[in-house]
């Protein structure tokens, strides 16, 4: 991201035989209001992660769907989350892999 520390971390990683191969998404909104009430992180699966993301980009339903079967079928532990206010209203969406003693 932009705001990645420090500034030159993708040459710092390249010099040590770590290459960039995907990009990623970092959304956010403009403000919060201030003090929100506390609220439960949603566990997602993967078909309801891609259908949230989905939306948040405009994706087509073809791309939603081949989104879904992506993360259902991959190699590692998935799992996706939704922070949502009282109100229904997305704050938050993300999600995470598990390898053996790794998350990312």
């Amino acid at each position: 991201t932009p705001w990645s520390q420090p500034a030159d971390l993708d040459a710092r990683l390249a010099a040590k035989g770590w290459g960039a191969f995907d990009a990623a998404d970092v959304m956010v909104l403009d403000a919060l209001l201030p003090d929100p009430a506390p609220v439960d992180l949603q566990a997602l699966d993967a078909p309801a992660y891609a259908a949230l993301v989905g939306a948040l980009r405009g994706s087509s339903d073809t791309a939603i769907a081949a989104h879904a079967e992506r993360i259902a079928n991959a190699p590692v532990s998935y799992q996706g989350f939704a922070l949502q206010d009282d109100a229904g209203r997305l704050l938050a969406c993300g999600q995470m892999v598990v390898e053996g003693d790794l998350v990312g």
